[in-house]
Formats: C-alpha cells, structure tokens, sequence
C-alpha cells in the first residue's frame, strides 16, 4: 500500500510510496488548522480481505526538552579549571579560583517559554541559580569561567541542574540532571602564577603549587602554556618564623622583587643574571613572603632561600640551596642549580643540626 497526506486546501503533504514492504509512514508537521485527509492506495492491485491491515494516525505537540550540553570542544556539560580562559579541566586547589564552563540546550521542538532556572552544585551546596527564559528550540546556553572558591580538599561532587522545579512542561523530563566528581588538591608550597607577559597582568597562563622555588629554566618554558621569553611570575607563601633578622638569598634572571608582609624588601627590576643579598628583621610569627620575578629573553631563573642570624652563625630554614663555584656559560654568573663543587651557605660557626620539622 501507499500512503498520501493531504492539506486542508486539497494540496498534497507528504506521500510514502515504497513498494514491497509491509509498513509505509508519514511524518509531517501540521502546518494549518484543519480536516486534513489521508489516502489509502493499493499497490500494484494488492488486496486484503483480513483485519491484520490497519491505518494508524498519531498528533504529538511540540514540546521543549532542557538538558545540560558539552558543547564542540567541551569535555563535559561542566568543566571545572584552575586556569582562566581553557576548556578543560585541570589541577585543582581548594581555597583558590575555580573557573567552571557550564552549558544546556533545549534540544526539542518547541521554545522553552516563560523563566526557568539552572543551578551548579558541589556536593551539598549550590553555588549557581540563574534565571534564563524563553530559548527557543535548538538554542544553547551557559558561562564560561564562573569563578567560585571550593574551600575544602578532596573529591566533590559536581553536579548541573536544568529546570529543578520541572517550571517547563518539557518532552523529556528525566534528562536534567549531569554530574561527576572532581578532585581539589590543597595547596602546601607556594602559590606560583605565571603569565605571558613581562607585567604581571591580566590572567596567569598557568597556576601550581611549587614545593620551592628553586629554578633555572635556562632557554626553556616554566610550564605548559607559559612562553619561554617576556614572561613573568609571582608566589606567595606564609610562613612561620622565629623572631630577628634574616638573610634573605636570591638569585634571578632577569629582575625581580621580594615583599615580606607587603613591605619592598629587595627589588632588582632590570635585566641581570645574579645573586643577591638582603637583610629583614622581623617579629617571631606568621609572616607572608611575595616574590616576583619578569623574564625578557634568553635565559630565566629565580631561586630564594632565607636564614636566621643569631650569634654571629645562621641557621637555615629550607628550601638549602647551594651555591655553585663553576662559572656559567659564556661569561654568565653561576646557576644555583650546578652540579659541580658545592657550598653550603654558613656562615662561622657549628653547622646547624635539623629536626623532623627542619628547623
């Protein structure tokens, strides 16, 4: 049999005409208000005289279907990220910006009227209830970087909520929800971003916890994302010290600046490859060290390591770092990181003995 659809104006629709098989459908949007007709025609005067043929016709309404989307290029319809700007995720630290991309789509047949929220939550608490309304059918929507702080380490659950109080009569209503879990990792060492420029400015390319700040990248990148000239980088720790004055060491290349509680202590801001040495007293307590450093081209490094003075010797508090006596390459100041003869930075006096706590 052969099927013909036909508007209420008499005009054909629709037809299905495929000879041979046992079951021929129509599918067509109602396009005007209306008795539209449907016609029945025997193929090649086929016949029957039983009751198994039948002529079934079903009228379904447009209707909205909200769900959470991972758009071209998304991993997921959630991506959480310690780095601004990217589309996947990434390292986590608990205490510091998380940046999530989240989307949704109506992936139905009908706009999605009237207002409807979408909610983001980890584990228990939503952190996300956004007011959206009228998206039409087949539109997408969302955030890039939303900038929340998850405050504990650990595994969490992420989850994504499209329409939580079902506001909109949807084809599907079980589809809603996404979620998966997520790790943030706490931060022990030092907060060290980095950017693609020699200012500090705008969004670090790349965020970590550095256990020391003890490096020398030479002609190379500090990381993955960073250029390997015209950058620059800033870590921050708080630490806890004994109270009097201490020797602060740097090394860097090219300039770079140390603050302590937010006071200048030492500033080099110009091109040099070198050692430098400056003193700070300061009161037993937490104190929070800066620095900072800028590379322009060539070869970059920055170490720091700190020591208390007291009675004429100095007492090291770690990261040790060692001093080299190899002169560098090409007339260039030693690398703290050599590998030839090394010395220990004591002054006179017994060389100081450590505990389980490195002091």
């Amino acid at each position: 049999y052969d099927l013909y659809l036909y508007r209420p104006d008499g005009s054909q629709a629709a037809s299905s005409t495929a000879g041979g098989t046992t079951a021929e459908q129509v599918h067509f949007p109602a396009d005007a208000g209306g008795d539209w007709r449907v016609k029945v025609v025997g193929y090649s005067g086929a016949y029957s005289s039983g009751d198994s043929y039948r002529l079934q016709i079903a009228l379904s309404t447009p209707q909205p279907d909200l769900c959470p989307l991972a758009p071209p290029g998304y991993p997921a319809p959630v991506v959480p990220s310690s780095i601004k700007g990217t589309h996947e995720a990434s390292t986590l630290y608990a205490g510091k910006p998380t940046y999530f991309d989240w989307y949704f789509t109506n992936s139905g047949s009908a706009a999605a009227t009237g207002q409807f929220y979408v909610e983001l939550w980890v584990d228990s608490t939503r952190y996300v209830r956004y007011p959206f309304a009228d998206l039409g059918a087949g539109i997408s929507s969302g955030f890039d970087d939303w900038s929340e702080l998850i405050g504990s380490e650990g595994t969490h659950l992420v989850k994504l909520v499209v329409d939580p109080e079902n506001a909109v009569a949807e084809a599907d209503e079980t589809n809603n929800v996404w979620q998966a879990q997520y790790n943030w990792n706490g931060v022990t060492g030092w907060w060290g971003e980095y950017y693609n420029n020699e200012a500090l400015s705008g969004d670090p390319a790349l965020v970590r916890d550095d256990p020391v700040i003890s490096f020398d990248w030479l002609g190379g990148s500090p990381g993955a994302g960073v250029n390997p000239d015209h950058f620059s980088a800033r870590w921050e720790r708080t630490v806890s010290l004994n109270g009097g004055t201490y020797r602060f060491d740097i090394f860097h290349d090219d300039g770079a600046r140390l603050c302590v509680d937010g006071a200048l202590v030492f500033e080099e801001w110009g091109r040099a490859r070198e050692w430098d040495t400056v003193e700070y007293t300061l009161p037993a307590g937490a104190h929070t060290l800066r620095l900072e450093m800028y590379e322009i081209d060539g070869w970059a490094g920055i170490s720091l390591a700190w020591q208390w003075i007291e009675g004429g010797d100095y007492r090291t508090y770690l990261p040790l770092i060692l001093r080299t006596s190899v002169a560098g390459a090409a007339g260039r100041p030693p690398s703290p990181l050599g590998s030839a003869t090394v010395q220990p930075m004591f002054g006179a006096g017994p060389t100081p003995q450590f505990d389980a706590t490195g002091e």
